[in-house]
């Protein structure tokens, strides 16, 4: 098993006054629900506020919950910078699921090396890789879910009008590990394609009321 750094070990155990990211997210919502948190420069440009945006990850968590994914299991995200993967990416932590994401720009077998070495359950891929993930699969010893996808309408479209936060995992723990560093080092969890063309979010940091957090959790 890897081993962190000396450099790199904390020594301690940090303390985090909030059980996941869905609601330390939560939080922020409550308290400024229509402040923008995320614009997406493009042919289209889309503006999500925290509100909206929070919305949009918990439809997204249902889309995963829906492929059998849980709190513990492993995915692939496939994407170049779009809504649709951050929306994917906060889903899979609020529901307490490990995100490897994949540099789109890899060769189907680097892809591949990384599903494999990352026993993840499933791989989310844009649409426009079709060809790339058709080459991926077809080389790819393990059957495992494999989704395309065009926009988040494909979430939108396939699930009843709930948002699912009560299908949300009521804790989900937060710490750094070993594995976490070994895949976050050889796979890129921010794969460098979000540095070079990023959508630009606020960084503003959440007040931490617990209570405030416990009430947003239940939020729609």
């Amino acid at each position: 098993m890897l081993k962190l750094p000396p450099h790199q070990r904390l020594g301690r155990k940090p303390h985090i006054p909030y059980n996941s990211v869905g609601e330390l997210f939560a939080e922020r919502a409550l308290k400024d629900p229509d402040k923008t948190f995320l614009i997406c420069p493009g042919k289209t440009e889309e503006t999500f506020s925290y509100k909206s945006f929070r919305h949009g990850y918990l439809r997204a968590a249902r889309y995963l919950s829906s492929h059998g994914l849980r709190k513990g299991d492993r995915f692939n995200l496939v994407f170049s910078n779009s809504p649709e993967f951050l929306l994917l990416y906060f889903a899979g932590l609020t529901l307490g699921i490990t995100v490897v994401p994949i540099n789109p720009d890899l060769s189907p077998e680097e892809m591949r090396y990384i599903v494999e070495d990352s026993q993840s359950k499933a791989i989310f891929y844009s649409n426009a890789l079709g060809e790339k993930m058709e080459r991926l699969q077809a080389a790819d010893g393990r059957v495992r879910t494999i989704v395309g996808i065009n926009s988040t309408k494909d979430w939108e479209t396939t699930l009843p009008g709930s948002s699912g936060a009560s299908d949300l995992p009521d804790k989900v723990e937060i710490e750094q590990t070993d594995e976490c560093h070994r895949h976050g080092r050889e796979h890129a969890l921010i794969p460098s394609h979000i540095e070079e063309h990023p959508c630009q979010y606020d960084h503003e940091d959440a007040a931490h009321d617990a209570n405030a957090v416990r009430a947003a959790a239940s939020v729609s």
